[in-house]
């Protein structure tokens, strides 16, 4: 976060450009890319053999990364602030090589905003991740913090090679802020729980079984009506929430197809 504007001899991009040779040198196997991030806006060089014309430097960067004649920037990069080995690095390859591995792969991203307005637009991009896995926004904040601390702590280890993220771990972090894990006897624990509930609600007079579950049938022992209605968005929804919790209710009044819409979805998810 800086109010000066850049140019390529600008101390931080001189910085950013040997620190991509750097990677592609020690990662030869990776596709590299870099982007510089700063609130600074791109300034015109004051000396004219420091950029082409009257364009920024940064500017002809990103529209010579396109198309165009590299004679000129090759130019101007040998006669920058860069290191003696990052100048060697361009020197040594050709002018496809420069453009697809090199201007392609640096990115200037001057002009961003204030890190004043990060926190909300953080904490509103982690709240619609959490709504997709069926979450809700006021976990938005708490999910938020743990992601920062845990990129805190990569950040700080000492093996530097162990210093990196990836999509599996964001998806953990997410994971944690909407799911409750239960291992297999607390989940029979729970559903005890909630047979003696059911039961203690139902008067004693009621026609429906209090003392046990009785065990479904076998989907293939039962046939499927010779007419029946599709329902396809009712049972997309079903199973849906199969899919993402594992388990799903069917509720409804006598008579309207729960029985027979749980038997298209166990042919759906080809179950029993």
């Amino acid at each position: 976060e800086t109010a000066s504007s850049v140019t390529i001899n600008s101390d931080d991009i001189v910085a950013s450009i040997d620190s991509f040779v750097e990677l592609r040198e020690k990662n030869p196997s990776l596709n590299v890319s870099l982007r510089h991030l700063t609130t600074s806006k791109i300034g015109k060089e004051k000396q004219p053999e420091h950029r082409l014309g009257d364009t920024p430097t940064l500017i002809s960067w990103r529209n010579l990364a396109k198309a165009g004649d590299l004679s000129d920037i090759r130019t101007i990069l040998d006669n920058s602030k860069l290191s003696d080995k990052t100048k060697r690095h361009i020197r040594g390859i050709d002018d496809t090589q420069f453009r697809e591995q090199f201007l392609k792969k640096i990115h200037f991203d001057c002009g961003a905003i204030d890190s004043q307005f990060l926190p909300r637009q953080l904490n509103a991009r982690v709240s619609g991740l959490l709504i997709e896995r069926g979450g809700v926004h006021s976990q938005a904040e708490n999910c938020t913090a743990t992601i920062l601390l845990s990129l805190l702590k990569l950040s700080t280890k000492k093996d530097r090679n162990k210093r990196f993220v990836e999509r599996n771990g964001l998806e953990e972090l997410l994971e944690a802020a909407t799911q409750v894990t239960l291992n297999r006897a607390q989940f029979d624990t729970q559903n005890r729980l909630v047979e003696r509930a059911l039961s203690a609600a139902i008067s004693s007079g009621a026609d429906l079984p209090t003392t046990q579950v009785t065990k479904p049938s076998p989907v293939y022992e039962v046939p499927l009506p010779k007419a029946l209605a599709s329902r396809e968005e009712d049972i997309g929804k079903l199973l849906q929430s199969l899919e993402r919790f594992g388990n799903c209710w069917i509720s409804g009044a006598a008579g309207i197809g729960k029985t027979v819409a749980a038997r298209v979805l166990a042919y759906e998810s080809k179950g029993e």
